[in-house]
């Protein structure tokens, strides 16, 4: 980067793995992303040059990766980057000259590829710098067009350099050249010309600010200067190779690929939960436990089942912990989140996999696996899809994956729902070009001006001022709604939120046409006071938590509505509802107290001095805001706030729950929902206490005496429940057939219950060859179950006899070969569909003799 520093570039630190308002991307995947914005002209250009390098993840080559000697999930990215300022020549130049004078490469080894269209940048390599024109590749689309990054954006030609790493790495065709897929030829710097604007409907647009965009991988580039055979065997990778070839007791040389794959994906891990990602079952969340699941898979491959992965957190932090600090300040909790991740997916494959076989058995005759049952073992019993279809090839099974793909499409549809809908491709109808100015922290209404706006999609607009009161959705907090009111017309504010660095204000027309750019701009002044309450009050509890828990509790996430907070924090085990009510009773103390809160601007050096708290995944500039609650408490926070705790009036703890590893969550209301739930349950607490005819003070003896005398009811019923089985058992008759012992009967009286325990009863000895088929009645309703012996359930199975009795009674049921049991259905034919069970089984029992 000091390279680019000296021709004029600003050195820019690399942002988060989880992108700030990028809809179109789940992970940042290229050097590139962070300055999308600055590529389509959507804000002003701070500065025309930059170089950076990028934390990046990309799961597009997932299978390959560890694999081959290049293919990586999270990786590092050097670039250099105009906007609008230089453009083909000088970065072919400048490339150039830090390949060859900087890192000394060997000339003779180096390679170029253009884009088949791009005659000016063939042109530069070879009349301005020199090169063979047999050492200059035209390449295709593929592989020299790139982006965008997401479905629309900047995109354009690019030209690659190559490196020969010899004849070794090749796949010996007399066509290998760079382009190939083999590992001969690494491509280690791509350099980008976005000229280009993506729209959604594919076309491409002149881009405002056409420029540069390059991006040199930095563990191919370790891989050519250390002279390594792979890029697991350089500097960034070797020592985790090191510490899995103790934990697994065996060389690296005798299982390169596990090894690679353990490597590469737990460096994406560490990084990404980092940046405030958690393994889940949607979204990022689904990319992270997937990377965590196949390093796990490729563990068993070598016959290793334990928890392993979280061990090697503090090999990856030590290697990059001077680069990227904040990896080593969220270790302990990145190990922790991981090895619960590991025990999990472990133990749902010692507990899960007889539901596996059991849909594996039943696909048998089918020869395939249905999509729908593809996707009740991936999505409910939590099985990888890879991990099913090796199981499927050992069984000689095929699977539907178009079925399942079908049923993916389905959840995916469910789950968009609950996504922010933002119209990325729709043009601005633009007044002027300029910056928000926010007053929300002082004012509540004042004059603006519409500086830009666009009608949407789904018939709502949104609008740009240059100067608003209005919050945008941000550190948790909802954005504010409100009004926006023009000579002509009125504008309904139903949400603020940040669309890339723009406050944005969503809503409709109440009245008129936007036909005149000054507004008043008023917001729900009771609305947010609420939310500031509530704001406040997480900073208390976020104290509060630390003071009682300890200093490992940290802020993961939060929602501040209107008198409404949640909170979720690092914590590794459930809290004790003492402590949780001494946590509630200091916050309501500390509000008591009616301390000041104040905010104040300054150097983010100087707040991290004054102790203040950051948040994880949040991208801090040079100046900060701090937020202090005087005497207790200093946090970086955007958020609005009260003056004094006094004016938060309430707070009240509604639950406190776990939501993954490592992490808890508290919900709570403030002021008036607080005063309100409060009452409420002063409310239900005096209609408990009618119904018991009871006081205040002695309603719990109470209640414990009506529990105590309710649990010795069921105990008796549980005594007279035995009695009667023990007594029906005895009165039954079984049909004695080729040794073998069937009990069918109709024992209308009986509920499940008690048919389950005339079962035991019969199974008590000699258990081998007994048949157990019961009917009885619970509720008004058919009820029935089956039970078969060891030596039966090979050719009998309790579920298959629960299914002949449906086909006559209907009703629905279900089980496993040992046991199984339904309801519901036609109680006139009963007779008949026990008939056809004894018939069924009979027949079986003939076949057996039989053979």
């Amino acid at each position: 980067m000091k390279f680019f520093e000296e021709k004029g570039h600003k050195i820019v630190p690399s942002s988060s793995l989880i992108p700030k308002d990028d809809p179109t991307l789940l992970f940042t995947t290229a050097g590139m992303v962070q300055f999308k914005p600055f590529y389509s002209g959507s804000v002003p250009l701070s500065f025309k040059r930059a170089t950076s390098c990028q934390k990046c993840l990309r799961v597009t080559d997932l299978e390959r990766v560890g694999k081959t000697l290049r293919h990586h999930t999270f990786f590092e990215m050097l670039g250099n980057f105009s906007f609008g300022d230089y453009f083909k020549e000088e970065a072919i130049k400048w490339a150039w000259e830090f390949v060859i004078e900087v890192l000394c490469m060997n000339k003779d080894r180096l390679y170029v590829s253009v884009y088949y269209e791009d005659e000016e940048s063939f042109k530069i390599w070879n009349k301005k710098i020199g090169i063979d024109e047999r050492r200059i590749f035209k390449l295709g689309k593929e592989d020299n067009f790139w982006g965008p990054a997401g479905k629309t954006g900047a995109c354009g030609p690019s030209t690659e350099i190559y490196y020969d790493l010899g004849e070794e790495f090749g796949c010996g065709k007399s066509t290998c050249s760079p382009g190939c897929d083999c590992d001969r030829f690494i491509e280690f710097w791509n350099l980008v010309f976005p000229e280009f604007d993506m729209q959604e409907d594919g076309n491409l647009l002149p881009l405002k600010n056409k420029g540069v965009d390059t991006g040199m991988g930095l563990e191919r580039t370790l891989l050519i200067l250390q002279n390594k055979k792979s890029n697991y065997e350089t500097d960034v990778f070797y020592p985790i190779i090191k510490e899995l070839e103790k934990i697994f007791n065996r060389p690296y040389k005798n299982a390169k690929i596990p090894f690679n794959v353990i490597s590469d994906h737990i460096r994406a891990l560490t990084f990404a939960i980092s940046d405030g990602a958690y393994p889940s079952n949607f979204g990022r969340g689904y990319v992270l436990r997937k990377i965590a699941r196949r390093a796990l898979r490729f563990s068993q491959k070598i016959g290793f089942d334990e928890p392993f992965l979280y061990k090697l957190v503090p090999i990856v932090v030590k290697i990059f912990e001077d680069v990227y600090p904040e990896i080593k300040e969220k270790k302990e909790f990145t190990a922790l989140l991981i090895k619960s991740e590991e025990e999990r997916f472990l133990n749902t494959l010692s507990k899960n996999l007889i539901y596996l076989k059991e849909i594996f058995e039943n696909s048998k005759n089918k020869g395939i696996i249905e999509g729908k049952d593809v996707f009740k073992l991936y999505d409910t019993y939590g099985f990888p899809i890879d991990f099913i279809e090796e199981y499927a090839q050992d069984e000689d099974l095929k699977i539907d994956i178009e079925g399942f793909e079908k049923e993916m499409e389905k959840q995916k549809i469910l789950s968009k729902k609950e996504e922010i809908f933002v119209d990325v491709g729709l043009k601005w109808e633009i007044f002027k070009e300029k910056k928000t100015e926010f007053l929300g922290y002082e004012f509540k209404e004042c004059e603006a001006e519409i500086i830009r706006y666009r009608e949407r999609k789904d018939g709502k607009f949104e609008i740009i001022l240059d100067r608003t009161p209005f919050y945008a959705e941000a550190g948790g907090q909802v954005g504010d709604k409100g009004i926006l009111k023009g000579e002509n017309f009125l504008f309904v504010v139903e949400d603020t939120r940040w669309i890339f660095d723009d406050i944005v204000h969503i809503g409709y027309l109440k009245e008129g046409k936007i036909s005149n750019i000054k507004v008043i701009a008023k917001i729900d002044e009771k609305r947010r006071e609420g939310c500031e309450r509530a704001h406040t009050a997480t900073h208390l509890l976020h104290g509060a938590l630390r003071e009682f828990l300890g200093e490992h509790v940290r802020q993961e996430g939060s929602l501040v509505e209107p008198d409404r907070l949640r909170f979720d924090f690092t914590h590794y085990e459930k809290i004790d509802e003492r402590i949780l009510k001494r946590i509630e009773n200091y916050i309501n103390e500390k509000i008591r107290e009616n301390r000041r809160v104040k905010w104040r601007y300054l150097k983010f050096k100087e707040a991290k001095e004054e102790g203040a708290i950051a948040l994880f995944g949040e991208k801090y500039g040079d100046i900060v805001r701090m937020v202090e609650i005087e005497g207790f408490s200093k946090e970086l926070c955007g958020g609005t706030h009260v003056n004094f705790t006094g004016d938060i009036g309430l707070f009240k703890i509604i639950k406190e729950e776990g939501i993954g590893g490592g992490l808890r969550r508290i919900e709570g209301f403030v002021g008036e929902m607080a005063l309100e739930f409060t009452q409420k349950n002063a409310e239900i607490l005096k209609e408990i206490m009618q119904i018991f005819n009871s006081p205040y003070d002695v309603l719990v003896q109470k209640i414990e005496k009506f529990v105590k005398e309710k649990e010795e009811i069921e105990k008796e019923k549980e005594r007279i429940e035995d009695i009667l089985a023990q007594k029906i058992y005895e009165s039954l008759n079984p049909l004695k057939f080729n040794d073998f012992e069937i009990y069918i009967d109709n024992l209308s009286f009986c509920n499940l219950k008690i048919l389950k325990k005339i079962s035991d009863r019969i199974f008590l000895k000699n258990k081998e060859n007994k048949i157990v088929f019961l009917v009885g009645e619970d509720k008004g309703k058919i009820t029935f179950f089956s039970r078969v012996g060891e030596n039966i359930i090979s050719f009998i199975k309790a579920n298959e006899i629960i299914k002949e009795f449906t086909k006559f009674v209907g009703g629905g049921g279900g089980g496993n070969e040992e046991r199984g049991e339904g309801g519901g259905g036609d109680k006139s034919k009963i007779k008949e569909g026990i008939e056809n069970v004894i018939k069924k089984i009979k027949e079986e029992i003939k076949k057996i003799a039989n053979t």
